[in-house]
């Protein structure tokens, strides 16, 4: 399947006034620095996209969740226990449910622990408002699954704490925004643009490299992997 598109394009005034007023900024600005401002607009503007999207799109029915639960749910077996880590408001732990034998939704912030709680219901599903650490701490169980969703990049230390999990899971889903996702990056880096990072909280941004190198170290050996919708999902097992 492809999009095929009418070669001559309907004129979009928008573009055809910003594009002047490029031409414009072309004639005061070095060229280094009107790219470095294109390069911020773009991400300013993506941003805000982005966050208006929220207003329109349920966090399961987003366009950037389309392959996310697929991915993840043809890779969950029937007699599998799964620990889905940051369950924010359980939409995915629910999703888990209906497949696995057990799901637990751990969630730290306790707003949406309780939210979850009150959403979604099953007796295979349970939700915990606790740090992962913590929990596992006090814990005697051992998980098949371990469900890692834009968990990592928050992470002081991530090789740290997927070492320090080892024990615990089988199988570990990862799921990170993909830094190789738009060669803009690459330009952003290069022209000193403080605009680089996915969300202001995030500590790391992955390129797939990078990712792949983590992995390997944390004892990971890589099963399956997919990148789109600007995003990394991997499925990989521990060499124990």
């Amino acid at each position: 399947m492809h999009l095929e598109l009418p070669r001559e394009k309907e004129r979009v005034w928008l573009l055809s006034i910003i594009y002047r007023v490029n031409l414009l900024l072309a004639k005061v600005l070095p060229p280094q620095g009107l790219l470095k401002l294109l390069l911020d607009l773009e991400w300013i503007f993506c941003r805000l996209a982005t966050e208006q999207s929220g207003q329109l799109y349920s966090r399961e029915s987003h366009p950037s969740k389309i392959e996310s639960y697929p991915f993840i749910l043809e890779e969950i077996h029937p007699e599998e226990t799964v620990l889905d880590l940051g369950s924010f408001l359980g939409h995915m732990s629910w999703a888990i449910s209906l497949k696995a034998k057990e799901v637990v939704g751990v969630e730290i912030v306790s707003e949406r622990f309780e939210a979850a709680t009150r959403l979604f219901k099953r007796d295979n599903l349970s939700f915990v408002n606790e740090d992962i650490i913590d929990y596992l701490a006090h814990t005697d169980r051992v998980f098949d699954v371990i469900i890692i969703s834009h968990v990592l990049e928050h992470l002081c230390n991530p090789l740290e704490f997927l070492r320090s999990i080892s024990k615990s899971f089988k199988r570990v889903y990862i799921e990170v925004p993909d830094f190789d996702a738009t060669p803009l990056n690459l330009m952003r880096l290069d022209a000193g643009s403080k605009l680089i990072y996915t969300d202001a909280d995030h500590v790391f941004e992955f390129d797939r490299r990078e990712l792949r190198k983590l992995i390997g170290m944390a004892g990971l050996d890589i099963e399956k992997e997919s990148f789109s919708f600007g995003v990394i999902r991997v499925w990989c097992k521990f060499i124990h």
